[in-house]
Parts: structure tokens; sequence; C-alpha cells
């Protein structure tokens, strides 16, 4: 077994070697974000699922016309159905005539048709 001592000017070295890997290492891991594809952030919209007010029946409803506030057909959303009721006073989600409760206007459900 080979003997070496370990000087402090190389341990100090060897420390500040490390200690800055370690920063630098846990700060480029800390910066990387996860960003969404270009084409899912445009797709997306507000999110309209506060539902606190409806009855049982109603979020029931809801459910049954599987109701999301990200539609899976960007070409049929709510903004573009007729039973879709636009937000007003610069609110993010509007409403509908057939379901209770806010609406995406980026939305689908089941009952969409198109405005006429």
């Amino acid at each position: 077994m080979i003997d070496k001592k370990l000087s402090r000017k190389n341990f100090l070295v060897t420390a500040g070697v490390v200690g800055t890997t370690l920063v630098l290492g846990s700060s480029i891991i800390t910066c990387k974000k996860e960003e969404k594809p270009k084409e899912q952030a445009k797709q997306e919209g507000p999110k309209c699922d506060d539902v606190s007010g409806l009855k049982p029946e109603e979020i029931e409803q809801r459910k049954n016309l599987q109701y999301t506030d990200n539609t899976p057909d960007p070409a049929k959303n709510c903004a573009n159905c007729a039973l879709y009721v636009a937000p007003q006073n610069n609110a993010p989600c509007g409403g509908c005539n057939l379901i209770k409760g806010p609406v995406s206007p980026n939305g689908w459900c089941t009952s969409w048709v198109p405005k006429a």
C-alpha cells in the first residue's frame, strides 16, 4: 500500500474543484426548464374546472358529456360551438347553453355543434 500524504494545498484545490463541480452541476439541473412544445402551448386554453358552485347532477352532466378544457380536435372547440356563451368583462372562461359552470373557449364536449 502506498502511503501518500495529502498536502493542505492539494486538499484545498481538490475540495474547491469538487465544490465548484457540485454547485455548477446542481444549478444546471435546476435551471433546466421543462418546456411544452409550441403546438401544445397554443392549443391549451384557460383552466375552467372550478365546479365548486355546481350541484352534483350538474357536475355529473359535465362528466357524461366528457367536457374537457382542451379540445382533442383543434377544429372543434367551444369557441366555435353554437352552444357556447362568450366570456364577459375579459373573463378567461365563458359558458354553455347545455352544461353549467365555467367553459374554456378551447374546451370541448361530445355535444359540440358547429356555429351556423
